[in-house]
């Protein structure tokens, strides 16, 4: 039997390329995260109008969309889904008070 098992050497260079293009994805998802930070803290600020309420939500709203990144499709409107979660996330926040 090869050294490979049952895998041949095209399987492991997709499951490579696979890696790549995944963490290439991540590192986009990132970088957008990281810049549409100051935009939805204001718009946290305008929902919840305290500073601290604003911070929380926002922190929420990143944990949730990092949690949900394998939901997100690429070349889609990052803003409008981070909108989104956090929007829905203040929404429910709201019932629970």
């Amino acid at each position: 039997m090869s050294p490979l098992g049952n895998y041949g050497v095209g399987y492991f260079c997709r499951s490579f390329s696979n890696h790549l293009n995944v963490r290439a994805m991540n590192d986009t998802f990132n970088q957008d995260l990281i810049a549409v930070q100051d935009e939805l803290f204001r718009y946290a600020y305008k929902l919840t109008m305290d500073r601290e309420e604003a911070n929380d939500l926002l922190q929420e709203t990143s944990l949730k969309a990092l949690d949900n990144r394998d939901k997100y499709t690429p070349d889609t409107n990052f803003r409008g889904w981070m909108y989104t979660i956090m929007r829905n996330i203040f929404i429910n926040n709201y019932r629970k008070t």
